[in-house]
C-alpha cells in the first residue's frame, strides 16, 4: 500500500482555466513555492517527459504518466531519465467542475514500492505542509488569471 497525502481547494475559475495553467510548464512556480522552474519536452501529454527545478533538493525529471485536458494529468518522478530504484513517487492532479460554476482542484502525492517508508519519512512531512498551500494558491491563481481585471 502506498503512502498517501492529498490536499483540496475549491477555485472560482473553470477546469479548462486550472487546466491553462497545468499545461504551462513555465508558469508552476508562480503558483508553486516548492517550484523553481519547470519545463517539458515536447507538447503537454501522456508520454512525454519533463524537468523540475525544485526550490530545495536537485534537479529532477518527470514522465507525464496521464494527461486528461481539462480533468487532470499525473506525473512520475524519474531519476534522471528512469524510474527511481525501489520506490515509486507520483504526484496527481484532479479537476472536478462544480455545478455552480468553478472547480475543486485536488493533488496527491503517492510513493510506493519497497523503500516507500523510507522515502515516506524523509519527505512526507514536507509534501503534507507544502501541498495544502499549493493548492489554494493554484485556485486563486487561476482564478485571477481569469478575472475580468486580468483580460485587460
Amino acid at each position: 500500500m502506498p503512502w498517501v497525502t492529498a490536499a483540496t481547494a475549491t477555485s472560482t475559475a473553470s477546469a479548462d482555466a486550472v487546466w491553462a495553467c497545468y499545461r504551462d510548464p513555465a508558469t508552476w512556480a508562480a503558483w508553486d513555492d516548492d517550484v523553481q522552474g519547470a519545463s517539458i519536452d515536447g507538447p503537454f501529454a501522456t508520454g512525454v517527459t519533463g524537468s523540475l527545478r525544485p526550490a530545495a533538493g536537485p534537479p529532477l525529471r518527470f514522465l507525464l504518466e496521464r494527461c486528461d485536458p481539462g480533468h487532470g494529468f499525473d506525473t512520475l518522478t524519474l531519476v534522471p531519465h528512469r524510474r527511481l530504484p525501489l520506490v515509486r513517487i507520483r504526484f496527481r492532479h484532479e479537476l472536478t467542475p462544480l455545478a455552480g460554476g468553478g472547480c475543486e482542484i485536488t493533488h496527491r502525492v503517492e510513493i510506493g514500492g519497497p523503500l516507500a517508508a523510507l522515502f515516506a519519512r524523509l519527505m512526507g512531512p514536507g509534501f503534507q505542509r507544502g501541498l495544502p498551500h499549493t493548492v489554494r494558491r493554484l485556485a486563486e491563481y487561476a482564478a485571477a488569471r481569469t478575472a475580468p481585471d486580468h483580460a485587460r
